[in-house]
């Protein structure tokens, strides 16, 4: 009787580990980030191995090759165009739900403090890049996880510190950042803003 909160807290792990969920997205260095999709698994690799150019992959094939003639990625609509990263690596994916992965990147100089959202929905045939908004830091740093996503069947609530969509941060003239809430509609892949 004396080992059998040891064998109780071994069986809760066993079960744990055969039936919680593992995580879906992280990564290894600044220079490697990943996330499962539904088209399988999606990576951003910025490191020696690639000579510190940005490849894309997806279930293993390479979709955006960064080369030494287009040392500034010109981000488009899809990843064919690359993610903007201001040369500090891969940006950082920070949620992963319902195949739309959440990324954060500096869209500025690092010293600016300004970092950019923008969703990849891996649910189109072609994965789309949606724009959301630049957060300021260190106040946007401060929005806790479960106040900054609100998941749900028809989109994507999102809070951040910063700017609104259609304002650029940190520039002369830029209005004071603030807090602010977005909604990502999944049907037309639209940003409204709500605050």
């Amino acid at each position: 009787m004396k080992n059998l909160p040891f064998i109780l807290s071994g069986i809760g792990f066993a079960l744990c580990a055969s039936f919680c969920n593992a995580a879906n997205f992280g990564a290894d260095s600044w220079g490697h980030a990943w996330a499962d999709t539904p088209q399988g698994k999606f990576e951003c690799i910025n490191n020696v191995s690639t000579s510190n150019y940005q490849v894309l992959k997806l279930n293993g094939r390479v979709v955006f090759r960064q080369t030494s003639e287009s040392s500034w990625i010109s981000e488009g609509d899809t990843l064919a165009n690359g993610i903007r990263q201001s040369d500090v690596g891969c940006p950082s994916i920070i949620a992963n739900e319902h195949g739309y992965v959440v990324i954060v990147r500096d869209t500025q100089p690092p010293h600016y403090g300004v970092q950019g959202y923008a969703v990849i929905d891996f649910n189109e045939k072609e994965p789309v890049l949606i724009t959301l908004a630049e957060g300021q830091r260190p106040q946007d740093d401060k929005v806790s996880r479960s106040q900054r996503f609100a998941w749900s069947a028809k989109g994507l609530r999102f809070r951040y510190f910063g700017y609104r969509p259609d304002q650029v941060g940190a520039t002369s003239g830029a209005p004071k950042p603030r807090a602010h809430e977005l909604f990502l509609d999944f049907a037309s892949d639209i940003v409204d803003v709500i605050k």
